[in-house]
């Protein structure tokens, strides 16, 4: 950071500074499934669907039971950020 400490702590207290989004991929046959408050996609395509989600809004058990309930899921993923995206983060945040 330009001689500057960017961040004097853990890896967890910068997760904690980091969005909480959690990303959902799912591969599905069927209608697509319509999404809730707290939900949002990302990138749709004939069954495939990127969403991203705000779990304090919308629990990642919920979002899966509601896509689950709509359509034929056949292949899932829930992933966070990374920790180079925090990183990233960081260095966006102070301008770097």
């Amino acid at each position: 950071g330009k001689g500057q400490i960017l961040l004097d702590g853990s890896l967890k207290e910068l997760k904690n500074r980091s969005s909480v989004k959690k990303t959902i991929i799912v591969e599905y046959a069927g209608p697509s499934p319509q999404l809730s408050a707290g939900m949002q996609a990302l990138d749709q395509r004939e069954g495939r669907l990127m969403i991203q989600i705000d779990p304090s809004i919308c629990p990642v058990s919920r979002a899966i039971a509601q896509i689950a309930a709509q359509t034929d899921v056949l292949d899932l993923s829930v992933s966070g950020v990374s920790a180079e995206e925090m990183v990233a983060n960081l260095y966006r945040e102070y301008d770097i």
